[in-house]
């Protein structure tokens, strides 16, 4: 796995302070933006699927952009960080008083790294949480359901505290981003319910849910609301009306009215989709929108 250039852009910008570390297949980074907010990243699995993989930590773009403070987390293994590497880092930064300064904190990723955050945000004085498509556990005595990842399912899941569903009663406030039409994800998100969560199904995304968003152009004004406190559940869905520009959004759907036998309506729905494409004024999709924020 290749670096990118977001280290050459670190040094362009000539960020005040900021740190790299390396531990096995664990990399840890930070840089310090003149804003008093903090993003904390969990990369996910799907670069590694990658062969000519760039590595870019997950929501180092935004926080660069919006000049935030950034500390991010990858495993360069498919091994849902369970060396547990990161939490002994977060423990010790907390001991440091590394995140006392900051105003607001969000943790924040994607399937692999949605677990990592949701883990890891218990030990962050007062954060955030914002997790795509996570995964509760993968511990198959405790879900028996979710065999998309093998390798993963075998590893080492007996401690209690590896499990999300249990990490989120101590959250100040989690969403969770999910396909109910994902039968594995739905039943990951039901584990994952409780008075700190508020779970926002997002149909037809797939396990793909941040990607998804970023290609419809939302994602990043997401986050500025969840950060700002100021995310409603209707001006979400209002936002989400524009997955019916997307290519990807018709796809599915055509999908699901094969598998539902009612292919009768396809014509149509390709149609509505080309007429509202052609139409559409204002567009903020991006095909080319990549996985990481």
């Amino acid at each position: 796995m290749r670096y990118s250039d977001w280290i050459q852009k670190l040094h362009v910008r000539s960020w005040s302070e900021g740190r790299f570390e390396r531990h096995l297949n664990n990399t840890m980074v930070h840089f310090k933006g003149n804003r008093n907010d903090l993003l904390v990243g969990f990369n996910s699995q799907f670069d590694l699927k990658k062969p000519d993989a760039v590595f870019t930590p997950w929501g180092s773009a935004y926080a660069m952009d919006r000049d935030i403070s950034f500390l991010g987390f990858a495993t360069h293994m498919p091994n849902w960080y369970r060396d547990g590497w990161p939490e002994q880092k977060i423990l010790s930064l907390k001991k440091e008083g590394f995140f006392k300064p900051f105003n607001r904190i969000l943790v924040a990723g994607h399937s692999m790294g949605g677990y990592g955050a949701l883990i890891a945000a218990r030990h962050i004085p007062n954060a955030t949480v914002v997790a795509f498509s996570p995964q509760s556990t993968l511990n198959r005595d405790v879900i028996d359901f979710d065999a998309r990842f093998g390798r993963a399912n075998r590893l080492d899941w007996s401690d209690p505290q590896s499990d999300a569903a249990t990490a989120v009663a101590k959250l100040k406030k989690a969403w969770v981003f999910y396909d109910p039409r994902q039968e594995d994800d739905r039943r990951h998100a039901a584990r994952l319910m409780g008075k700190t969560v508020t779970a926002i199904p997002c149909h037809l995304a797939s396990h793909a849910s941040f990607l998804f968003l970023n290609r419809m152009g939302i994602a990043q004004s997401l986050i500025d609301d969840i950060f700002e406190d100021s995310l409603s559940v209707p001006a979400f869905y209002k936002a989400y009306r524009a997955r019916r520009h997307l290519d990807w959004y018709r796809n599915s759907l055509v999908k699901y009215l094969e598998k539902t036998d009612r292919t009768d309506r396809i014509p149509t729905i390709e149609k509505t989709h080309a007429d509202m494409v052609a139409n559409a004024t204002d567009l903020k999709i991006n095909r080319a929108a990549p996985d990481y924020l």
